[in-house]
């Protein structure tokens, strides 16, 4: 590319014409109305405007084999990190937007995303990672900083992109069913409440509460609970009362018992740190810990995100919970917003 200086006003030549203006533009020095923004490629109309402008000197590019606009770089950088459930939107002050067109989690391959954003010229900027999205939500930008980079710049990031592809996608919830066992044996008033609670976190995904189960704390007796909700359909089971700690915890013998494994004892958050993770085949068990059962911002309500967007939870994923492991204030956009509780509390 060339940087060229010249002289709006009435001798304006046409030594402008083709070159992509560096510099916005307004009629004279007092005037604050723009007539020409940073980044225009100026053709016939708009060196006239140059022409009927005040005197001045004009800074622009003219684009030379193997260059690319800032519009055309950005909507290819764009195109290449888009994956399912988004579509681009832009380009908006030279930034194209992703913006989900799915209810669900955004999924986002990091290190991929690391080394695109390590190449030079280029910006892509994201939500957090599994934060829950609605239709029309901004979920990533992408564009280059300079006006004008080199095309081989944009190959460089659409090669990492297809190696690696989606880079960017929005994962829609699906409306698993989910039963309940628990050897926790709350009195009424608070088995309501925790029904209750329970139920208003599913209606959030548009996921039935199937069958509940309240077992004596018995290997056998809790194998049976386990088959009986399986039965019923639960893609997802949920249980209280167990101790992650204790391996002869009845909950988690059960479950081993009926030939499945337990993927995580303990996570490395606050809270939540007592959850467990388990498998029967491919349907994931929670092991709620005491404050996952009425809080709405503990692991869990984490968790529940991914399981309902259809993702199978290893250990390793659980293990990466530990950076932002804190789950304190602030947080708010990592979690769903549930709606209100009508369980007559005041």
């Amino acid at each position: 590319m060339k940087v060229l200086t010249l002289e709006s006003g009435p001798t304006a030549s046409e030594e402008f014409l083709g070159t992509v203006l560096c510099q916005t533009l307004t009629r004279n020095a007092a005037s604050k109305a723009i007539v020409l923004r940073k980044g225009q490629v100026l053709g016939d109309r708009e060196v006239d405007t140059l022409r009927a402008i005040e005197r001045q000197m004009v800074r622009v590019i003219r684009p030379e084999p193997g260059d690319l606009h800032e519009d055309e770089a950005g909507r290819r950088l764009a195109s290449a990190i888009a994956g399912s459930g988004c579509k681009i939107e832009g380009p908006i002050q030279s930034r194209f937007n992703l913006v989900a067109t799915v209810r669900g989690i955004v999924a986002i391959d990091v290190p991929a995303l690391n080394a695109l954003n390590a190449l030079p010229d280029l910006s892509v900027f994201t939500t957090l990672p599994f934060q829950p999205v609605y239709p029309g939500e901004v979920v990533a930008g992408a564009k280059v900083v300079p006006i004008v980079t080199r095309s081989e710049v944009i190959e460089r990031a659409e090669r990492v992109a297809h190696d690696h592809q989606p880079i960017i996608q929005v994962r829609p919830f699906q409306p698993r069913r989910v039963g309940v066992v628990s050897t926790q044996r709350p009195d009424p008033m608070l088995r309501e409440r925790f029904e209750a609670i329970l139920r208003r976190k599913l209606e959030w995904y548009g996921a039935p509460l199937g069958l509940i189960r309240y077992p004596e704390p018995d290997v056998t007796a809790v194998a049976r609970s386990f088959r009986q909700v399986l039965d019923d359909g639960a893609e997802v089971i949920v249980t209280a009362g167990a101790s992650s700690a204790d391996p002869c915890d009845p909950l988690i013998v059960a479950v081993e018992k009926l030939g499945g494994h337990v993927e995580a004892r303990g996570t490395p958050t606050h809270p939540g740190s007592f959850f467990w993770l388990a498998y029967l085949g491919e349907r994931p068990i929670f092991g709620m810990p005491s404050c996952g059962a009425y809080s709405e911002a503990t692991v869990v309500d984490l968790l529940l995100l991914r399981v309902m967007a259809g993702e199978l939870l290893t250990r390793l994923q659980i293990a990466e919970l530990g950076v932002g492991g804190l789950l304190g204030r602030g947080m708010g956009a990592r979690f769903p917003a549930y709606g209100p509780l009508n369980d007559g509390s005041p």
